[in-house]
């Protein structure tokens, strides 16, 4: 009769000891849970989506501030000569 041994192994397939879960870990492993549980058995349409697209600018700041530098420079360099001229 053969005695086998079963091994201690971690989730890439190797040999060792396994870590601990620092703090930081326990609180977001349970918030995933707490996410993946109110999830549980709901359809994927009554599931809240979280939507975490920001709506960008379509012009740069350096094309914006390029843009108020002609228009409100002008003017006032208009205004100044008006003034002073």
């Amino acid at each position: 009769m053969a005695i086998t041994h079963q091994r201690d192994t971690t989730a890439n397939g190797t040999i060792g000891k396994t870590q601990a879960q620092t703090l930081e870990q326990r609180r977001r492993n349970a918030k995933f849970v707490k996410g993946q549980d109110a999830r549980r058995g709901k359809a994927d349409t009554e599931v809240k989506k979280r939507t975490t697209h920001v709506q960008k600018s379509p012009i740069s700041p350096f094309w914006l501030g390029i843009l108020a530098f002609v228009v409100f420079g002008g003017l006032l360099f208009e205004v100044i000569s008006r003034v002073f001229f």
